[in-house]
């Protein structure tokens, strides 16, 4: 199976670093003066017309046409990048609007006239009834919101709906809370393969925190000297860079995997998908962590960019699937020995 990029999917790749380098670096984060980033108009259009939104969505229904294969490859960039994730959001609600057979909402979400926030519904109470509240991420100026509970997938109508705005721990996301009762429902589906996607798309945006971590610290250590040395020079640095390194790339090769699985519908695909959720988190945690420790007592400054890396990777362990749930699934998978003798 050949895992690499094809010239066609290169060109979506080239066009996405383009464009993030030049309208969203890493960098900008630094100017939000620790509020929550909410992409301009003029912004959201861009990424529009780009054609990110609907990038694997049928033409019928407005999109491009291309696969999970091709969104993969999107969000690793964005995610090199800590591009909002209401990009995110978004594309999963126009993929839910399709499933819901909402065509013309599918539509407006495509063309960048509605934004999608995530509904993350709270613990379940105590006697196993799923809870009446939940928590919205990236609701500042969204008009829908997504939930995926199980094989459900709901989209909410948020425009007129009071929330209770909260503190996260990422400044540059917003979070609030709200009673579900109080959402009006725009379109509801049952479809198992918008989880499967949103937790593929958020492994994708994972490898590249881990990916844009080990490119930060190797960088770093090319430049920083101590006692008249570089630190990339001493052990005690490049081991854990390599460590990193290695940890970002297989993470990528079963990214890849899980992608090839979904688009082609194999029998694993959810198998897979969980997969590269366990390892995409855990690369992009300890990857982010890592390149904070090997800053020194800095990495923790807004001198540095470090701190995002770190606080987005550890906010995006609360969606599509905690770890516990997709690890449990690779633990639970049943063996296929067809064929060993």
């Amino acid at each position: 199976m050949d895992l690499l990029p094809t010239s066609e999917q290169q060109q979506i790749i080239d066009s996405a670093v383009a464009f993030i380098g030049d309208k969203m670096p890493l960098q900008r984060l630094k100017l939000l003066n620790r509020t929550p980033e909410i992409p301009s108009a003029q912004l959201w259009q861009c990424i529009a017309e780009l054609g990110w939104l609907g990038l694997g969505v049928d033409p019928s229904a407005g999109g491009i046409g291309y696969g999970a294969s091709e969104e993969v490859l999107l969000f690793r960039e964005i995610g090199r990048a800590a591009v909002a994730p209401r990009v995110l959001f978004t594309v999963l609600a126009a993929h839910a609007a399709v499933a819901a057979g909402e065509l013309r909402l599918a539509e407006s979400i495509i063309a960048g006239r509605l934004t999608s926030a995530l509904a993350v519904r709270d613990v379940p109470l105590d006697n196993g009834e799923p809870a009446p509240g939940c928590r919205l991420y990236e609701c500042e100026g969204a008009q829908i919101a997504l939930m995926v509970d199980g094989d459900e997938v709901t989209l909410f109508d948020i425009a007129d709906v009071l929330v209770e705005s909260r503190p996260c721990m990422d400044t540059s996301l917003g979070m609030a809370v709200v009673a579900i009762a109080g959402m009006p429902i725009r379109a509801r589906a049952t479809n198992v393969e918008i989880g499967l996607r949103g937790a593929l798309l958020l492994a994708a945006y994972q490898v590249g925190l881990a990916e844009r971590a080990t490119a930060m610290i190797v960088e770093y250590a090319k430049i920083r000297q101590t006692f008249g040395r570089f630190i990339g020079a001493y052990q005690a640095v490049r081991h854990p860079c390599a460590e990193m390194a290695v940890r970002a790339e297989e993470a990528k090769a079963q990214l890849f995997l899980a992608s090839v699985a979904l688009a082609q519908n194999m029998p694993d695909a959810a198998l897979q998908v969980a997969a590269a959720r366990v390892l995409a988190e855990t690369a992009a945690l300890q990857n982010s962590d890592d390149n904070i420790q090997l800053h020194g007592g800095i990495g923790v400054t807004d001198e540095f960019d470090a701190h995002f890396l770190m606080k987005r990777a550890t906010v995006a362990t609360l969606w599509f699937g905690d770890l516990r749930s997709h690890l449990d699934h690779v633990l639970n998978a049943p063996i296929n020995v067809e064929g060993v003798s």
